[in-house]
């Protein structure tokens, strides 16, 4: 919905190669809207990994005059993007001045027969290195079609699919790219267009912009949403389609830099978290230095906001998308080995802490991992042991700590009453959702009520989706071998929709630290690491460096 009608960009052009053909479409879901993009620009979204750019392939450039097409603009794009094995969607859209009277490009052409014919011109001509094309940008909104709802139908969508088909059997088909505003009856469009069109399209796309990540989430398949975009694809027929979310984003000027990058990598956990979403193109690429939003992840200068730096990240750790899955026995740290310690002493395969001998403290906590998977449902198994059962006495507390972000994502008082007997080992278990690329601490709090053991952690995948919050914020966590216990003041779901860990942050999940743990290159030159003392909470010291911005 940001885009202007018209030309874009000053690419000199001239191409005398001929156009390569692109590799078969990858699978990794990230891209981003680039307009029509020189090379620079190419080049930083290649050196970013991001492997799609959506581009406005606009009739109105392409045919000024009826059969006369100016391809050395898109033949160079085109050809730029090939080399750089960055995919394209391409949007085609905008009627010239002579296929509807000297009007805008926003009406409709006075013969669709004009659209059949540019649509096959055009896609013949990228056949075999433009594999999806897009009929045309946000039509339930007036500046971009004036036409009725059946005209866009019949005349551009279902016409225009057609076309595509006739030039490139191979190629597939998205729309109808709405914009998620209830002035334009998305739904309504949405509906109809499924319904009368549906078979004309191979890939359901859609345009959403929210005030942050959990909004976009809940308006795409918020569960107490009862006009959420699947909701409605699902009711009309598209359930079996690919989705692709093909603009949303947030204007650094606005939400700041930082937001913006949280944003950014929050919406991009719920992804990964939803199979039946494909792929996401943020708006936008590079900030337009003529007007004063600034969408872009880069600026117009093309320096690298932080947006840029996160998306990087993210697209380093998951390469071809979907879910970091943790090994099938999970992911596990012996106690006295592989964690740190404030309390107690090595007993034998255990770490153990004893009253009178120790004083509260923690008993066990780390290992800052960054391996754990964002975006789904895991369940932390602590392995205690206490000197005492029966009774309602806390023996220990249980926890985990998103060091990223100072803030603890689930906590648990274990009461003696959890033990079946005196000096039997139980599994005590919390369930949890981080952030992709945050740092995660296990902790395991020692109350000198009665002697405590730790012998391991287990994280595990539970098949869980993330869900909203109970009512009232709070909630149950359960325990294996105990009883089942409230977390006071704390929600137990803590994923993508927890809108306070996106919000007023002092410490950034981009900005941090030991990232190479996870297998994931370190943040590099947009942001800085924090040192121990600035985070709030974080029990005993721990290695940690200092990392200046480059």
């Amino acid at each position: 919905m940001r885009h202007r009608l018209g030309g874009r960009g000053s690419l000199v052009c001239a191409l005398a190669a001929m156009l390569a053909a692109a590799a078969p479409a990858p699978a990794a879901p990230y891209g981003i809207n680039a307009h029509v993009p020189d090379a620079a620009r190419l080049d930083r979204a290649a050196q970013a990994g991001i492997g799609w750019i959506r581009c406005d392939f606009n009739w109105t450039m392409l045919e000024p005059a009826q059969d006369q097409f100016a391809w050395a603009i898109f033949d160079q794009l085109v050809a730029l993007a090939n080399a750089r094995g960055l995919q394209i969607y391409a949007t085609i859209a905008y009627t010239p001045s002579w296929a509807n009277g000297g009007q805008g490009g926003n009406v409709p052409p006075s013969n669709p027969a004009d659209w059949y014919a540019a649509v096959f011109q055009i896609v013949s001509r990228y056949k075999g290195s433009v594999h999806h094309w897009g009929m045309w940008n946000e039509p339930n909104l007036g500046d971009f079609w004036s036409g009725t709802r059946t005209q866009y139908i019949q005349d551009i969508l279902v016409n225009g699919a057609a076309a595509v088909k006739a030039a490139d059997p191979t190629a597939l088909v998205a729309g109808p790219d709405l914009a998620h505003l209830n002035s334009g009856k998305w739904d309504q469009w949405l509906r109809d267009v499924l319904l009368q069109a549906g078979g004309s399209l191979d890939i359901v796309t859609h345009h959403q912009y929210s005030d942050d990540a959990y909004g976009t989430l809940d308006a795409l398949d918020g569960p107490l949403n009862v006009a959420s975009v699947k909701k409605i694809i699902d009711a009309n027929g598209g359930g079996s389609k690919p989705f692709w979310l093909t603009e949303t984003g947030w204007t650094s000027n606005e939400v700041g830099e930082p937001d913006q990058a949280d944003f950014y990598l929050e919406l991009l956990d719920g992804m990964n978290a939803r199979p039946w979403w494909q792929r996401i193109f943020f708006y936008e690429l590079m900030d337009d230095p003529n007007i004063t939003s600034k969408w872009g992840v880069l600026r117009s200068d093309l320096s690298a906001k932080e947006s840029y730096a996160a998306y990087a990240d993210l697209v380093a750790l998951r390469p071809n998308g979907g879910r970091q899955a943790l090994p099938g026995g999970g992911a596990t740290w012996e106690a006295e080995s592989q964690l740190n310690h404030q309390v107690g002493h090595a007993d034998g395969s255990a770490w153990t802490a004893t009253p009178a001998l120790d004083p509260q403290g923690y008993l066990a906590f780390g290992p800052y991992t960054t391996a754990l998977p964002g975006g789904l449902v895991l369940e932390a198994r602590f392995r205690l042991r206490s000197s005492v059962a029966g009774g309602a006495a806390t023996v220990a507390r249980v926890e985990v700590y998103d060091a990223s972000r100072s803030n603890v994502l689930v906590q648990h008082d274990v009461l003696a009453s959890e033990f079946p007997s005196a000096s039997s080992w139980i599994d005590v278990a919390v369930q949890f959702t981080p952030l992709t690329t945050h740092e995660i601490e296990l902790r395991t709090y020692f109350s000198d009520v009665a002697e405590v053991s730790l012998d391991r952690v287990t994280v595990v995948e539970t098949g869980l989706r993330p869900g909203p919050p109970a009512a009232g914020g709070c909630g149950t966590i359960g325990t294996i071998g105990g009883t089942a216990a409230p977390s006071a003041d704390l929600t137990p779901w803590v994923g993508l929709a927890v809108l306070a860990l996106a919000r007023g942050r002092s410490i950034r999940s981009r900005r941090i630290a030991t990232l190479e743990r996870g297998g994931l290159r370190s943040l590099a030159a947009a942001r800085s690491r924090l040192k121990d003392a600035g985070r709030a909470g974080q029990p005993g010291p721990r290695r940690a460096t200092l990392r200046s911005a480059a």
